[in-house]
This record gives C-alpha cells, sequence and structure tokens, in this order.
C-alpha cells in the first residue's frame, strides 16, 4: 500500500496535446475557469511489486583505556536494487540512487553510513558522529539539478556531570 504520485497522475491523464477527461482518474483533477489543474486528488494504492535488494552492516567495538573508556559504532545500509511497478503488467522501474520524486517512493540513496565514537573520562563525555549519505540523481525531465552530490555531516557533544545542590547536575554543549 503507497500514496498515488500526484505528478505521475497527472502524467497519466494530459499531456501536452491536453487532458484526457474520458479517463476514468479524471475525476481525481479540478480544473479552474482556464482549464488549468488548480487541484489533484491522490489517495492510496496498492504498489504492483516493489523488490528490494540489500544489505544492513554494523560493528560495535570498545575498550578500556588507561585513561577512559572508547566506542564505535559503525552501522552501513547497502541498497544494491530497488525495483518498483506501479501497475499490474507495467513496467518495472529501478529506482535505486535516485531522488524518486516522480513516484510514491523516498530518495533512494545506495550507501547510508553512520560512525559514532564516543569518549570517556572520569566526569567528562564526548561523542562524535560522522553521517554520510551518498547522492542520487533527479530523473525529472524538467528538473534544473541533475544530481545532488553526495554529503557527510559531523555532529558532536560534550557533557560534564558534577556535583551542586546536594545533587548531580549536568553541562553539555
Amino acid at each position: 500500500l503507497t500514496t498515488e504520485n500526484a505528478q505521475e497522475l497527472i502524467d497519466s491523464i494530459c499531456t501536452t496535446g491536453g487532458c484526457d477527461l474520458s479517463n476514468p482518474r479524471a475525476s481525481q483533477l479540478e480544473f479552474d475557469s482556464a482549464g488549468e489543474i488548480s487541484q489533484v486528488t491522490i489517495g492510496y494504492v496498492n504498489a504492483a511489486r516493489v523488490q528490494a535488494r540489500g544489505m544492513d552492516f554494523g560493528v560495535n567495538w570498545g575498550t578500556d583505556l588507561s585513561w577512559g573508556t572508547y566506542d564505535m559504532i559503525l552501522e552501513t545500509t547497502f541498497l544494491d536494487s530497488y525495483d518498483i511497478q506501479t501497475s499490474p503488467g507495467g513496467p518495472t522501474t529501478s529506482i535505486t540512487g535516485n531522488l524518486n520524486a516522480g513516484n510514491f517512493s523516498r530518495a533512494l540513496p545506495e550507501v547510508r553510513a553512520n560512525l559514532t565514537n564516543s569518549f570517556g573520562m572520569d566526569d567528562h563525555r564526548g561523542v562524535v558522529v560522522f553521517r554520510y549519505v551518498d547522492g542520487v540523481n533527479d530523473t525529472r525531465s524538467n528538473s534544473v539539478i541533475k544530481s545532488i552530490d553526495s554529503r557527510m555531516t559531523v555532529d558532536a557533544r560534550y557533557s560534564y556531570d558534577f556535583e551542586a545542590m546536594g545533587g548531580t547536575s549536568n553541562f553539555s554543549v
């Protein structure tokens, strides 16, 4: 079960030559007085077929050091293929590595990974997380930007626990 894609619906009814109002799905479109589409009503439909193949990989490792502790967690997803068929008997399309603005799916980068590094010493804690997302292509014919580059972000956090007013308090940045 998935939501209909508004652009896919419009494309199935309208071409550059106009809209086929005899199409049973045309009732999902409303037009203004100038004949332009003013509203699209979408619903839920059964996807004819979705087939995915990929692999999730994770490694956790930690150790005690002379000055404190260190932990590392690597989580990676490799998406080898994600094939969709939107209607029974219709064509099967591979959408791996695409933005997928023209169908029901979300963006599907081939690789996503998080590397978390945690450090601890007495009342001090630090965490640094590296997040990587592979680039995707925009396959829409009217798109100005044809691809979105891969990106890596870094999140960092430091915290310190201390005694104050008869209890433990925490300072974090």
